[in-house]
């Protein structure tokens, strides 16, 4: 008769182990968690060679374009440890894509593979030999999700675990309690008596000692829920499995065993998580599709263990406007309050749509005190479902003044005065266009949400460099502060006020920024230290060091049709 456990047996359980190398106390002390007085002797301790496991199970979830901007997130992601072990699970339509675009060194997991030891008339299924013969690496069994809503069974489960490693793949075993198990004081039954003891009796002793089986413990009522076990609660289990490995098949097993957790684990709870000396890594829900797995990933080392490179500790979302009303008549538009065009709003709506499919999250929002920033700033947070963060708009944050030739057309203008004349207007650093006079009515003086600045702020006309000395002090003042204290921040601007940013951000030459394009409405994303200072991404185009969101060859025709505004 299979042994039945409570709740009062863990402690007498738990004393009973034997390892390499190191002998255990015979008695408990009596502690309300007596299992972190000797379960280091376990696991990390003595098998300091194994790795970390990360797992990202997609689930059923996303399409194409969801998928290439996970591989993307992930191939940025920056270094992975060699003590580190990354696994994606895609949906199976999915798999093939991802795998030709993503890093060798994140491996492939299917969700599901067929009871079958070989391929055959089994309409729908497929079995493990096809799976590696694709490329495949690891397999789940056992997810709570397939066994409730498949019906899957303990011995169903081991029987796919069996063909699975028969056929070469390495196994991701699931197993978890459901509320109403512990609730019963039923967890450890469950998990040891139904779930593994069925794997033990299935699988070949040789594949626990080639490490091709992970045991991921995944609590039923923390998986989805947002829910998740205590660090205590989930040690316990772990600490459970681990003993009863030790006791089924060998201490050795035992202690290089991965043992990971899979209940709602995200990026605020997985340093806590893995600080347990017997969680060995993660196995990761809905937090896969969101730019926090990378978090994940970079939480699940080994203590003291340091990457070299700087540290990302903040991420900043850049955005100029979408295609307003004066920017398709190709005019100058600098202060003056012009609208967003129907294709600037598109622009908007498929980056709000870009930044929630890569998972973005914002809890600060800042853009200038004209409307075609405005529009573009809430259709993004409306996409995002963010309307309700606090928008800060200033007029710091406005476009470059361009004086005099603020509603004339840019072709006209360059027809009247010669493209090197108008491209020092337009493109110099240091040099203004002509000024204007009050007596214009673009002079912002006329407007009252300018009725607070004295003389010397409204601009009659600006440079780039003027730009970069206003903005740069709401920067300095507000925004930089906001973003050290944890805050997650997007800026709605404009092309002129987004490039004397960046230039202060990457330290660009004074050469370099006057060639500098910004597209409209695509997303610029910068990865900060610190010190927000910038990490360069790998797929940052020229000077910058923050990457766009979105098809790169698209994006690099939209740069080129703002360079080509002007032609001689």
């Amino acid at each position: 008769m299979a042994q039945q456990f409570n709740s009062d047996d863990w402690g007498s359980y738990l004393a009973r182990a034997d390892l390499p190398g190191k002998r255990l106390p015979r008695e408990i002390p009596e502690v309300p968690k007596p299992v972190h007085a000797w379960s280091k002797y376990l696991s990390r301790g003595v098998y300091m060679g194994k790795k970390f496991f990360v797992g990202g199970n997609w689930k059923c979830n996303g399409n194409n374009l969801m998928g290439s901007v996970l591989v993307k997130m992930l191939n940025n992601c920056g270094e992975i440890p060699e003590c580190t072990e990354v696994v994606i699970a895609p949906p199976m339509l999915y798999m093939g894509p991802v795998m030709e675009n993503l890093r060798p060194d994140i491996k492939m997991a299917a969700q599901n593979v067929a009871k079958h030891p070989k391929p055959g008339a089994y309409t729908g299924e497929v079995v493990g030999e096809t799976l590696k013969d694709f490329g495949v690496d690891w397999v789940i069994t056992g997810h709570s999700e397939r066994r409730a809503n498949q019906g899957e069974t303990s011995a169903i489960v081991a029987k796919k675990s069996q063909v699975a490693l028969a056929a070469g793949l390495k196994v991701i075993f699931c197993c978890g309690e459901t509320l109403q198990d512990r609730q019963r004081n039923n967890t450890l039954n469950v998990v040891l008596n139904q779930h593994l003891l069925g794997l033990k009796a299935a699988v070949r002793r040789s594949d626990w000692e080639a490490n091709n089986i992970v045991i991921a413990y995944e609590p039923v009522w923390a998986i989805g829920t947002g829910l998740s076990a205590t660090p205590q609660q989930a040690q316990d289990v772990h600490l459970a499995i681990r003993q009863w490995l030790s006791d089924k098949l060998s201490p050795k097993i035992a202690a290089q065993t991965r043992i990971i957790y899979g209940g709602s684990v995200n990026g605020k709870n997985c340093g806590t998580l893995i600080q347990c000396p017997d969680i060995d890594g993660f196995l990761v829900g809905g937090a896969a599709l969101k730019p926090e797995f990378a978090d994940i990933i970079r939480c699940a080392q080994p203590p003291g263990y340091t990457l070299g490179g700087p540290k990302p500790a903040h991420k900043l979302v850049l955005i100029r406007h979408g295609e307003s009303q004066w920017n398709q008549e190709n005019r100058f538009t600098g202060w003056y309050d012009v609208s967003l065009a129907e294709k600037g709003m598109q622009e908007a709506q498929e980056a709000g749509r870009l930044l929630k499919e890569g998972g973005f999250q914002f809890d600060l929002a800042y853009t200038s005190v004209l409307k075609r920033a405005i529009k573009t700033c809430m259709t993004v947070l409306r996409g995002l479902d963010l309307m309700w963060i606090p928008v800060t708009k200033h007029w710091r944050l406005n476009e470059r003044h361009y004086g005099a030739l603020q509603g004339l057309n840019k072709q006209e203008t360059v027809d009247k005065h010669g493209i090197d004349q108008v491209n020092i207007w337009r493109r110099s650093y240091d040099i203004p266009p002509p000024a204007l006079t009050k007596a214009s009515e673009y002079w912002p003086g006329h407007d009252r949400r300018y009725k607070g600045l004295t003389d010397a702020e409204i601009p009659m006309t600006e440079s780039l460099k003027l730009t970069e000395a206003r903005f740069g002090v709401y920067w300095d003042e507000t925004i930089a502060p906001a973003i050290r204290s944890g805050k997650r921040v997007i800026i709605a601007a404009h092309g002129n006020s987004l490039r004397a940013l960046v230039k202060k951000l990457d330290n660009i030459s004074e050469k370099e920024i006057t060639g500098l394009n910004i597209p409209t409405g695509v997303p610029l994303v910068y990865d900060l230290d610190a010190s927000l200072n910038p990490i360069k991404h790998p797929d940052a185009i020229g000077p910058l060091s923050g990457a766009y969101l979105g098809d790169q060859a698209a994006i690099r025709a939209r740069i080129e049709g703002v360079k080509n505004q002007t032609k001689g």
